[in-house]
């Protein structure tokens, strides 16, 4: 990711686009429309996106991401 940023979760609303991609990876970054934010007991938090791969739960634990 280009920006460093402490990553609030909470803070992400639906409709809010966003650049993501799991830690350490080396692939290039993805651009998902947020859906819902829900609370899990293994992540503290699942992003549910719609993207070009379709409707994807993403782990808070272990994706970085930033607003666009």
């Amino acid at each position: 990711m280009k920006q460093s940023s402490i990553h609030i979760f909470e803070d992400l609303k639906k409709n809010e686009l966003i650049a993501y991609n799991y830690l350490f990876s080396n692939e290039e970054e993805k651009f998902a429309i947020v859906l819902t934010v829900k609370t899990d007991l293994n992540f503290n938090y699942i992003v549910e996106v719609l993207s070009e791969e379709g409707k994807i739960d993403l782990p808070a634990g272990i994706i970085e991401y930033r607003k666009i």
